[in-house]
C-alpha cells in the first residue's frame, strides 16, 4: 500500500494572487434532503448537490506586478461565479480537485521575526460539479 503525502501538494488560482501557498485544507459535504411522504414508516433521505469549503495560506511574494494581497483581485474574482481554483496533492496534478469558489476572506499576518503570510478562505461557486482527477500510478 501506497500512501498519499502532501508534501508536494500545491494550491492553483486563476486570479493573481500574491501568495506562494504552503498549506491548504478542504471539506467536501453533500446536503442531505428529508422526502419522507405520507404512510412511510421511516425516514427517506436522498443527497444533494456537493459543496466545498477551506482555506490555503502561505508566504507572501515580491513581485513588481504585484497590485496587494488580492483585496480586489481575490475578493471580486470573476464575480459571483468565483474563480478557477486547483488542490494538488501531488506536484505531479496527478491527485487534484479543480472547481470554481469564492474567496470569501483574506488574512494578512506579520510577525516580529519578519514572517508575512496570508491565508484565503474560499467557498465553491458558480454551479458546476468538482472535477476530480486521481491517478495514484
Amino acid at each position: 500500500m501506497t500512501f498519499l503525502t502532501g508534501s508536494d501538494g500545491s494550491v492553483n488560482l486563476t486570479t493573481d494572487h500574491v501568495c506562494q501557498f504552503n498549506t491548504w485544507s478542504a471539506t467536501a459535504t453533500r446536503a442531505v434532503h428529508d422526502v419522507t411522504k405520507f404512510g412511510d414508516s421511516g425516514r427517506r433521505r436522498m443527497l444533494g448537490i456537493a459543496d466545498i469549503t477551506g482555506s490555503a495560506g502561505g508566504i507572501f511574494t515580491a513581485d513588481s506586478s504585484n497590485s496587494g494581497p488580492g483585496l480586489n483581485t481575490g475578493l471580486n474574482a470573476a464575480g459571483a461565479t468565483g474563480t478557477e481554483i486547483t488542490l494538488n496533492v501531488r506536484e505531479t496534478n496527478a491527485c487534484k480537485w479543480v472547481f470554481n469558489a469564492i474567496i470569501d476572506s483574506i488574512a494578512a499576518n506579520l510577525t516580529a521575526g519578519g514572517d508575512s503570510t496570508c491565508t484565503f478562505n474560499f467557498q465553491m461557486a458558480g454551479g458546476t460539479a468538482v472535477v476530480e482527477t486521481w491517478d495514484e500510478s
